[in-house]
């Protein structure tokens, strides 16, 4: 059977964890409509490289509010 999701582990570019991403046993127990579902709710990382405001308070990113700003407000 194919396998969708076993409680894969999310990991950062050092191999550290972020957390489970959850589980779907496999295509035998479960539609893909839910397998959709799931894959709609995880949150896309955006490269820091790509981003040049906060995506919470819309202000630019400087030497005093960080990138990482608002990850930490969401």
């Amino acid at each position: 059977p194919r396998v969708a999701l076993l409680d894969d582990l999310a990991t950062d570019s050092d191999g550290g964890e972020l957390g489970s991403l959850g589980a779907v046993s496999n295509a035998s127990d479960t539609s893909w409509e839910t397998i959709d579902e799931h894959d709609s709710m995880i949150v896309r990382w955006i490269p820091d490289m790509a981003v040049t405001h906060c995506a919470a308070c819309e202000r630019r990113f400087c030497i005093y509010r960080r990138k990482h700003h608002c990850r930490l407000v969401h």
